[in-house]
């Protein structure tokens, strides 16, 4: 059973905003996003290390391509209002 992650985690915004200023090119912040989602790994985080001490990584999401970049493609293009939650 997968727990909830912590209330303090990062938000959406949080995370977005680390991704949108690492990755001007929105192609590459969402591919990069989609494989982070497929297989987390220390290594492909954008939290600095004392965030991922905090929370840890995501659970791996064994989802089709498809799937993944569809999510990816999403998160990355939520407007700021609606990242906030």
């Amino acid at each position: 059973m997968l727990e909830p992650p912590p209330s303090t985690a990062p938000t959406f915004r949080e995370v977005l905003a680390r991704y949108r200023a690492t990755f001007l090119d929105s192609e590459e912040g969402v591919a990069h996003l989609a494989d982070y989602i497929r297989e987390p790994a220390p290594g492909k985080s954008l939290l600095s290390q004392v965030m991922l001490d905090e929370w840890g990584l995501m659970p791996a999401q064994p989802l089709p391509e498809e799937d993944l970049r569809a999510a990816a493609y999403f998160i990355w293009h939520l407007p700021d209002t609606l990242a906030a939650r």
